[in-house]
């Protein structure tokens, strides 16, 4: 009997093991076990995840006001696309001002 139930607690160690034992003279020198096995194919008990505590950090000299979030996305276009400066040019340039009536900071920006 204890064969068999080290064989079930083996197979799975969560399990709930319930034995009984009936004496039949009917069957000699044999034995029959039954077992009632439950849990088996339950998960085994969930580990709770570690809590990890964030701290915000805080700026000096500000008074220990909170950083704010920047979206750095945009830096990704040079400056001069960004400017807008050359679309100002190509504008006065297609409304019909000359070349050289555009102020040349304009022109050299916009380059």
């Amino acid at each position: 009997m204890d064969e068999v139930m080290a064989c079930v607690q083996f197979a799975a160690v969560e399990a709930t093991i319930i034995q009984g034992s009936v004496f039949d003279e009917s069957m000699g020198d044999e034995l029959r076990v039954t077992v009632v096995a439950t849990g088996l194919g339950a998960p085994l008990k969930q580990i709770k995840p570690e809590l990890v505590y964030v701290e915000e950090v805080k700026r000096t000299g500000t008074h220990d006001m909170p950083m704010s979030n920047v979206n750095y996305n945009a830096l990704e276009t040079p400056t001069i696309m960004r400017s807008g400066r050359r679309q100002a040019v190509e504008a006065m340039e297609k409304s019909g001002v000359e070349t050289y009536d555009i102020p040349s900071f304009l022109r050299k920006q916009a380059d």
